[in-house]
C-alpha cells in the first residue's frame, strides 16, 4: 500500500501524567470509564479514531485498525494518515482535518473513498469534530465514519438505469440530453466535424405484429450489438425509442467516412437475424447531420438529422441522406 509523507513533520509524543486522586473511589471510577470506553472501541462495528493536533492517531476503534490491514488500533497509535493509506486519500483527509483542528470547525456527512484491504475502491461517510482542553484550545479531533459503499454503488447502478436502455444497455435519450453538448464542443475546430445520425429500422412495427414482441426485443438487441460495433470507440451510439437510434460520430477528415459509416449501418442491419426458430429479415434508413457553425446545438443537430432520416424514408428506405 502507498503511503505519504506527513507534511507537517513528526513530533515525539508527550506522556501526559494524571493528577492524584483524593478519594480512591475517584480512581475506580476513572478505571471503569476507561474499561468502558476499550470495550467500545473493541466491539463498535463503526469506524472511530481519535487524533492530536499533529493529526496523530491516539486512539481506535478495533474496526478501524483492521480496515488498515493492523491487529489492533494500539498499532496505530502515534501513526498518521500517511502511514497508513495512499497519499492521494491520505492528503484529501489531512486537507479536511486542518479545518476541525487550526479552525475548529465540525464537518459533518463528509464522503470520502478509501481502498479496502482487497485495494477495491470504497466509501464512507464521515463526521469530525475538534476535541478542546479545559480552556476552549483544540488538542485533537474526534472522528467517526460509516462504510456506505453499498449506499454508493446502489446510487450509481440507479444513475446508470436512468441513463441506459434496459434492453439493449446502450445510453438513452437522457444520456443524449446531457452529454452531446459537451461531446460536440470537444471538435471546436472547423475542419473536424462531427454528424449526428438517426438509424430507424423500417417496417419494425409490422415485424412485432408477425413475430410477437420476444423476437422484436431480441432483433433489437442484435441489430444494437451490430451497430455499436459499426462505430469507433470514441463514437456513441443510442437509443431513444422502440426502433429508433440516434449516433453522435465524432470527425473524419473527408465527408467520404459518414458516408462509409452510414454505409456499414445499412448492411449491418440487412443481415438476416436468427433467434430460435425464426430467420428475420429487416432494413434501415439514416438520416445525417454535421456540425456545422450555425447549427452548433445538440438540438438542432438532432433535428436536422430525424429532417433527413424523413426524406431517406420518402425515397424508399434502407438508404441514407445527409447534408
Amino acid at each position: 500500500m502507498a503511503k505519504g509523507k506527513h507534511p507537517e513533520g513528526g513530533a515525539s509524543l508527550k506522556c501526559i501524567e494524571l493528577p492524584p486522586f483524593s478519594m480512591p473511589g475517584e480512581l475506580e471510577l476513572l478505571r471503569q470509564a476507561k474499561a468502558n470506553f476499550e470495550l467500545f472501541l473493541a466491539t463498535t462495528p463503526d469506524f472511530v479514531y481519535f487524533k492530536d493536533r499533529l493529526h496523530r492517531f491516539t486512539y481506535a476503534s478495533n474496526a478501524f485498525a483492521q480496515l488498515t490491514g493492523f491487529d489492533n488500533w494500539h498499532q496505530l497509535i502515534g501513526k498518521t494518515d500517511f502511514d497508513i493509506f495512499a497519499e492521494d486519500h491520505a492528503k484529501l483527509y489531512f486537507d479536511s482535518e486542518r479545518e476541525v483542528i487550526q479552525q475548529g470547525k465540525t464537518l459533518t456527512e463528509l464522503e470520502e473513498p478509501y481502498y479496502d484491504t482487497e485495494q477495491q475502491l470504497c466509501w464512507v461517510s464521515s463526521s469530525k469534530r475538534p476535541l478542546r482542553d479545559e480552556d476552549g484550545e483544540v488538542i485533537g479531533l474526534f472522528g467517526i465514519s460509516r462504510d456506505i459503499t453499498r449506499v454508493k454503488k446502489l446510487e450509481a447502478e440507479i444513475k446508470y438505469r436512468d441513463l441506459h436502455d434496459r434492453l439493449t444497455d446502450l445510453p438513452n435519450r437522457y444520456f443524449y440530453e446531457q452529454h452531446a453538448a459537451a461531446f460536440i464542443k470537444q471538435y471546436d475546430d472547423a475542419e473536424r466535424i462531427p454528424a449526428v445520425m438517426c438509424i430507424n429500422l423500417d417496417n419494425f412495427r409490422e415485424l412485432n405484429d408477425e413475430h410477437g414482441t420476444d423476437v422484436g426485443n431480441a432483433v433489437l438487441k442484435i441489430l444494437a450489438r451490430r451497430l455499436r460495433a459499426t462505430l469507433r470507440n470514441r463514437d456513441l451510439l443510442c437509443r431513444f425509442d422502440s426502433d429508433e437510434f440516434v449516433a453522435l460520430v465524432s470527425p473524419f477528415r473527408k465527408r467520404v467516412g459518414l458516408d462509409l459509416i452510414a454505409q456499414r449501418f445499412l448492411l449491418a442491419c440487412s443481415k438476416p437475424v436468427v433467434f430460435r426458430h425464426h430467420i428475420v429479415r429487416v432494413t434501415c434508413s439514416v438520416g445525417i447531420a454535421l456540425c456545422h457553425r450555425d447549427a452548433l446545438t445538440a438540438e438542432g443537430l438532432l433535428s436536422s438529422a430525424s429532417t433527413a432520416l424523413t426524406q431517406a424514408k420518402q425515397q424508399g428506405k434502407n438508404s441514407y441522406v445527409g447534408d
